[in-house]
């Protein structure tokens, strides 16, 4: 199941880097391309990541510490949109070995020729890049010794129907790719390393260049609901208009966003001002999703009750019937009580197993 946009994303062109190790203070510091400086680069071993960073994604790598920050680079692993530069891409990357001047010239994208600063010592991540001649290529043009992984933050069942994903994930793994995913059921599968889902501490203070809610963005949105729910239809409007109903029933005030085309999406710093105004968080899962989302753990973080039809999280080391209803597993003449009733602390040491610094460590 792709995890679903709650803000609209402009989809800016990135490669994300991020520094292993300890960086000092200069690090923060960022040349005009966006480059780390040459005193951290020289020193630090850097994780390479095709990313694009924007809304819900910028805001929780914002929150990573220094040693972990990503600093962002031209991405190169998409469809080139030119009819020519898409032939091209079809007819040589994957096929033979290329470098990465002749890569961009034949795919349009310069961020290939980023490629070239990756050192053995270094590492690089594919951001769930599930087409194998783009991965091949990249494998060709980095120093062999280089560590390589792929994350699929999407469940690959729902991402990729009808496809052998077994052969797949094969194939990327004889390309030498270390597969990651957040999904159980696809870790168990298709023998892929699991790894919580992440967020970040809303507390930590925003870097600079870190997208904040202005002011002017703040005094624009209306009245703020006591559940709250935003993503895209996928067949469950339906099942929500009767969760609102019963939510209203019980007295509270609701404000769902189902999106069914991408003008109605919000921005993701409206979405967190939503949320943080919120009692309840509404989540609300298709068929046979295994892998926690982000909702659950947005709801964790920021210290909100959730609603929700995932009873996986039953298994959750962070739920407690206090601060998690699960409809078609609570009764719902329980529902009056769950609102009344404060939300029952988690201990710190649970949720840093869904901080961004701890999900980076995985990634040494």
């Amino acid at each position: 199941m792709k995890q679903e946009p709650t803000a609209k994303s402009t989809r800016p062109a990135h490669l994300a880097t991020t520094s292993l190790q300890a960086a000092s203070d200069s690090s923060r510091a960022k040349g005009a391309d966006g480059q780390p400086p040459a005193t951290q680069q020289a020193g630090a071993s850097l994780l390479y990541w095709p990313k694009t960073l924007a809304g819900a994604p910028r805001y929780i790598f914002d929150g990573a510490a220094d040693a972990l920050r990503p600093i962002f680079l031209p991405d190169f692993t998409r469809q080139p949109a030119d009819p020519i530069h898409k032939i091209l891409k079809f007819l040589v990357i994957g096929r033979i070995p290329v470098g990465p001047r002749l890569a961009a010239w034949l795919t349009g994208f310069e961020g290939w020729k980023e490629l070239r600063r990756v050192r053995p010592t270094d590492r690089f991540m594919a951001d769930g890049v599930t087409n194998p001649r783009t991965l091949q290529a990249i494998a060709w043009i980095l120093p062999e010794a280089v560590r390589k992984y792929n994350y699929f933050n999407n469940s690959l069942r729902f991402a990729l129907p009808g496809k052998d994903i077994g052969a797949l994930m094969d194939r990327m793994r004889h390309m030498g790719y270390h597969l990651i995913t957040f999904d159980p059921d696809d870790a168990a599968s298709y023998h892929l390393q699991l790894t919580e889902q992440f967020y970040r501490d809303p507390a930590v203070l925003p870097q600079p260049g870190a997208s904040t809610m202005s002011e002017a963005s703040l005094s624009a949105i209306p009245t703020h609901a006591e559940a709250f729910f935003c993503g895209e239809n996928k067949g469950r409007r339906a099942d929500l208009g009767r969760l609102q109903q019963t939510l209203e029933a019980a007295g509270l005030t609701c404000r769902f966003i189902i999106v069914d085309k991408p003008s109605q999406y919000i921005s993701y710093d409206e979405y967190l001002r939503h949320l943080s105004a919120c009692q309840c968080l509404i989540d609300w899962v298709q068929a046979d999703q295994a892998g926690i989302t982000r909702r659950p753990i947005e709801a964790l973080f920021w210290q909100k009750k959730l609603i929700t039809n995932h009873k996986a999280l039953l298994q959750a080391d962070f739920y407690h019937p206090d601060n998690i209803f699960i409809v078609g597993h609570d009764e719902a003449a329980r529902l009056p009580q769950f609102l009344q009733q404060p939300l029952a602390p988690i201990p710190a040491s649970v949720k840093q197993r869904y901080d961004v610094n701890h999900w980076l460590g995985y990634l040494r």
